[in-house]
């Protein structure tokens, strides 16, 4: 086993640099709406009417439900990948951007505040849901582990 950072090879680290992607998309799927009978206004109308009653009929059989901030952050992730197929950050489908999910500031909720190993077991149970699997791993994220992450997105 090698010490955290040890990748095995010898590495400038000055030659990692971290990206940016403002002048990107990062995926880009424009059919679906526009191939939708009525065109992209109908397609709306129709998502909005089924997440209503859905809304309605979850109402009906759970009343007193009152859900907490990972209940709805987990939602929120599976609808943006249920509804849209991907998820990220400045992804369009159908020629919209999709929204991130509000923050629990929007949303007048307590922030969800876990220990790192509640919220690796948060993070593996989301992941697995959608598909990704229970193999996920976390790091330290120090000034050489920051360049593999985006400075800017393609919304920034």
């Amino acid at each position: 086993n090698r010490e955290f950072g040890d990748i095995g090879i010898e590495l400038d680290w000055n030659l990692i640099k971290r990206r940016d992607l403002r002048q990107y998309d990062n995926f880009t799927m424009k059919h679906l709406p526009f191939q939708y009978p009525g065109g992209p206004p109908a397609f709306m109308q129709g998502m909005e009417s089924a997440a209503q009653k859905n809304s309605d009929r979850l109402k009906e059989l759970w009343p007193d439900y009152k859900a907490s901030t990972r209940d709805l952050a987990l939602a929120n992730a599976l609808g943006s990948v249920g509804t849209f197929g991907t998820y990220a950050l400045n992804t369009t489908q159908g020629g919209w951007k999709v929204d991130p999910a509000p923050t629990p500031e929007e949303l007048g909720i307590p922030k969800w505040e876990g220990t790192p190993e509640e919220n690796l077991m948060m993070i593996r149970a989301a992941f697995s849901v959608m598909g990704l699997g229970p193999m996920v791993g976390v790091s330290e994220l120090n000034e050489k582990t920051k360049n593999f992450v985006y400075e800017y997105t393609g919304d920034s």
